[in-house]
């Protein structure tokens, strides 16, 4: 009987750690096709989608929502903070790190339970903490996601227990997640391998925690060496997501896999997605933030230097013939030369077309400027006519009043020297 028990729980460990098929024998130049229902592989620096598959058609996501939890996180909270856990967390259903009502603990500790272990009492501390109550993060949740672009995605929770409202594609995943690794912080926590959380006043023992993705984890069956993040997410009715990125050359891609039914196949799917995105593409410079584009001059001799507000890369296919996007700068040089600028101020926008596609990025200024107290040349020109004008009315004016003195006075010496002869007879 032992025997096979033991039989059994063998081959159920080899069944479960076994590599999907693709993941060996997909060839780097074919172009995958990944298990997952909505798929996409995008390039982190431009942004651009290098290969997609119902890249709008929106799943239940499953714990991928965690790194949209993780990203408000880490742009409004503060990861020395400490967190007294509330009433609620405690009792989340599905995985956690069983964290304690009235538990006193880091920011930083609950992130590597969010995303490590995927803890939904993780999530909803974290939610209460940054917006005080999981009903206004929610609402910071959709309104964040609308801000990145994500127009296939709703939430109803922080964690991503199944609701059949609950749901997102692969591309606004992969919008979210963009956004996310923008943040060193992130990377630090999700290539952490095991995470001792310290004792606190509600657990007198150091918790550990464990990173479950296997695609960072040296010595697994899945692991990939260019992996440098990512998070799994699984329930029976959302079934399996997964979102990864990998950085290989100084490129940064990511992959987001929405509704896999494959056990493990997710692993496979995102590495042949890499494979094949390093392989086929390149990402090229336009342009980084602050680098110069232009002198804009203003007046006879005041320049302004146009600065780019963002950086700018693109993708080409590399057995293709593409040529650079262009560019142009917009601005306004009359209402730039009559106000003050100071530098980092935007001044206009710069507009790149790539083909169809149209991105518009903010123009700054690199140098200050204040407008002369003195009219402008050509007002100046003005100012003197008028001025001579007036000038030549005052002197006539003064020569008629001289002119008419001249002739009172004169009549006045004629009427004095008129002798009165009528007195004389």
């Amino acid at each position: 009987m032992k025997k096979s028990i033991s039989s059994i729980l063998l081959t159920l460990f080899l069944v479960t750690n076994i590599p999907n098929v693709t993941y060996a024998k997909n060839k780097q130049n074919k172009l995958p096709v990944p298990e997952a229902r909505s798929a996409v592989l995008m390039d982190a620096d431009s942004g651009e989608i290098l290969y997609s598959k119902n890249k709008d058609k929106a799943y239940p996501p499953a714990s991928t929502t965690k790194i949209l939890t993780t990203l408000l996180t880490l742009e409004k909270g503060n990861l020395d903070d400490v967190i007294t856990v509330g009433k609620k967390p405690p009792y989340a259903e599905g995985s956690s790190i069983s964290l304690r009502i009235g538990e006193k603990a880091k920011v930083i500790d609950i992130l590597y339970g969010l995303n490590l272990q995927s803890g939904n009492d993780c999530a909803e501390a974290l939610a209460e903490y940054i917006s005080g109550t999981q009903k206004k993060f929610v609402k910071l949740m959709n309104k964040r996601a609308k801000e990145l672009g994500c127009t296939d995605s709703n939430f109803v929770n922080p964690s991503g227990l199944y609701n059949k409202n609950h749901i997102a594609s692969a591309k606004d995943l992969a919008l979210i997640y963009r956004e996310l690794i923008k943040h060193p912080e992130y990377f630090e926590i999700a290539t952490t391998l095991t995470h001792k959380m310290s004792k606190n006043n509600k657990c007198k023992v150091t918790r550990y925690i464990w990173n479950k993705n296997r695609m960072v984890r040296n010595g697994t069956a899945f692991y990939y060496k260019y992996a440098v993040g990512g998070k799994l997410g699984y329930t029976v009715q959302s079934h399996h997501s997964y979102v990864a990125v990998a950085k290989k050359g100084g490129r940064t891609l990511i992959v987001t896999l929405v509704n896999s039914k494959s056990t493990f196949g997710y692993y496979g799917d995102a590495k042949n997605l890499f494979e094949y995105g390093f392989k086929n593409y390149s990402t090229k410079e336009l342009f980084k933030k602050d680098d110069k584009l232009s002198d804009i001059k203003i007046g006879n001799s005041v320049k302004l230097t146009a600065l780019a507000g963002d950086n700018f890369y693109y993708s080409i296919k590399k057995s293709s013939n593409n040529t650079s996007p262009n560019y142009t700068l917009n601005y306004d040089k009359k209402s730039l030369a009559g106000k003050t600028i100071n530098s980092g101020d935007k001044i206009g926008t710069i507009v790149v077309k790539d083909g169809s596609n149209k991105t518009i990025i903010p123009l700054l200024s690199g140098s200050s400027y204040k407008p002369p107290k003195n009219p402008a040349p050509g007002n100046v020109v003005k100012s003197h006519k008028n001025v001579l004008g007036f000038s030549l009315g005052l002197i006539l004016l003064a020569a008629l009043v001289l002119f008419y003195r001249f002739r009172i006075r004169r009549n006045r010496r004629r009427y004095n020297g008129y002798t009165d002869y009528s007195n004389y007879r």
